[in-house]
């Protein structure tokens, strides 16, 4: 269930190949380097849409939380002024956690969209992140060498 129905792959792939060049993704791999969460953060006219995704096994461990921590960060990074999601009413991991952030949450016919004002970025913000994605490079290089070389050799 995403997008508020049953998406089939093909949905999936439409969806990600309209993804702009202007749009950011923030994802998070396990430490064999497979896919486990992705944020997407569209941006226009001075706001970030939010599309988060984790996979089942994973809900209730803070990857979510990550992602869309993340996702605010980088939203606020680009300058959005706005920030907003949408999701149904009854995602209630969703619901706690942007009443939590302080969005306005408003609701109609079982979906809700959550709504943010962001504040200009911050030349600490800006250092956090350029470290954290120094940090997150070299963590995803050092993985994917010892992965390789724990493969076995034809």
């Amino acid at each position: 269930m995403r997008f508020g129905c049953a998406a089939s792959d093909g949905f999936i792939k439409r969806y990600v190949d309209g993804i702009a060049a202007t749009d950011a993704i923030y994802v998070a791999f396990d430490e064999m380097l497979v896919l486990r969460g992705a944020a997407h953060i569209a941006f226009y006219e001075g706001t970030a849409d939010l599309g988060l995704s984790v996979e089942d096994g994973l809900r209730g461990m803070g990857t979510g939380t990550r992602l869309l921590q993340g996702a605010l960060d980088i939203a606020q990074a680009h300058g959005a002024r706005r920030f907003t999601s949408q999701c149904l009413t009854h995602n209630r991991w969703m619901m706690a956690h942007v009443k939590r952030l302080g969005f306005r949450v408003t609701s109609e016919d079982g979906e809700a969209t959550a709504t943010a004002e962001l504040p200009s970025p911050t030349p600490a913000l800006l250092g956090s992140m350029a470290w954290s994605e120094n940090l997150s490079w070299m963590t995803f290089g050092w993985r994917a060498l010892t992965a390789r070389a724990q493969r076995p050799t034809p």
